[in-house]
């Protein structure tokens, strides 16, 4: 058992479990699409076309991902 203060490690614990939520799909695509997009900011023009290198498994989970649009 950790020895310390009591009240501060269930403040703690009760900061993560209120904070921390598990990840629903794929997160790896939206991470290139998030970087794509900084890059778009950064650069203050469209960008015609970008070259990603990712690992064969975020590859195929990007060929997975479907955008479906909201109508609120």
């Amino acid at each position: 058992m950790i020895k310390g203060n009591t009240k501060n490690m269930e403040y703690l614990i009760n900061l993560l479990k209120s904070e921390v939520k598990p990840a629903l799909g794929c997160t790896e695509p939206v991470a290139v699409a998030l970087a794509c997009a900084k890059a778009r900011e950064l650069l203050q023009e469209e960008i015609v076309g970008c070259n990603v290198l990712v690992s064969p498994n975020v590859y195929k989970n990007g060929m997975c991902v479907v955008y479906q649009e909201r109508i609120s």
